[in-house]
C-alpha cells in the first residue's frame, strides 16, 4: 500500500527523486517479505496460513474470492515467492525477472484477515479489519505527503 501511495507523490521534486525511489522500493520489498511470511513456503514461520488453517479447502475459497483459481494461484504464488527468494531476500547476480504485482497479494491478505476473524469466533481480534487499517493508514499517509510537499516546495524556493 505504501508503495502505491508514495509512487503517486509529486515526482517534480527532482532533488529528492533518489530518496523517494529508494524509499518506495523498500516498501515494496518489505510488502513482499511480509506477505511471504504468511503465504510463502510453509516452513518454520508460525504465522503461515498452513499452520493456522486445518482445512486447506478454506484457503481455496480465499484465493477464489481474490479471483485466483487453483492453477492461477499456484502460478502467482510461484512468481511472488521466486521474486522474494531470488531478489528481495537473497540477491542473485544478474537477476532480471519482472517485479510481481501485489494487487492479488493485497486482495488475498484482506480476504484472509476476514476469514481468520470468522474462523476464531466466538473469540475476536481486538483490532480493526485489515481493510479499515489500510484505509486509515492511506488517509494518514496522504496528510503526511501533503505536508511534506509544502515543506519541500518551500525549501526549493529558498
Amino acid at each position: 500500500m505504501s508503495y502505491k501511495e508514495l509512487w503517486s507523490f509529486d515526482h517534480n521534486l527532482t532533488k529528492y527523486n533518489s530518496f523517494f525511489e529508494k524509499t518506495i522500493n523498500a516498501h515494496y520489498l518489505q510488502a513482499i517479505n511480509c506477505w511471504c511470511m504468511v503465504f510463502g513456503v510453509a516452513s518454520s514461520n508460525p504465522t503461515h496460513w498452513k499452520k493456522v488453517l486445518h482445512n486447506h479447502e478454506d484457503f481455496n475459497s480465499i484465493t477464489l474470492n481474490a479471483g485466483l483459481k487453483e492453477d492461477k494461484w499456484q502460478e502467482y504464488w510461484n512468481d511472488v515467492t521466486s521474486f522474494r527468494n531470488r531478489f528481495s531476500v537473497h540477491r542473485e547476480l544478474n537477476f532480471d525477472e519482472p517485479v510481481p504485482s501485489l494487487a492479488k497479494a493485497y486482495d488475498i491478505a484482506l480476504y484472509y484477515d476476514e476469514w481468520v476473524r470468522e474462523y476464531i469466533r466466538p473469540d475476536v481480534i481486538d483490532d480493526l479489519l485489515l481493510r479499515d487499517i489500510v484505509e486509515k493508514y492511506r488517509e494518514d499517509l496522504h496528510k503526511l505527503m501533503d505536508q511534506l510537499k509544502v515543506v519541500l516546495v518551500t525549501e526549493g524556493k529558498n
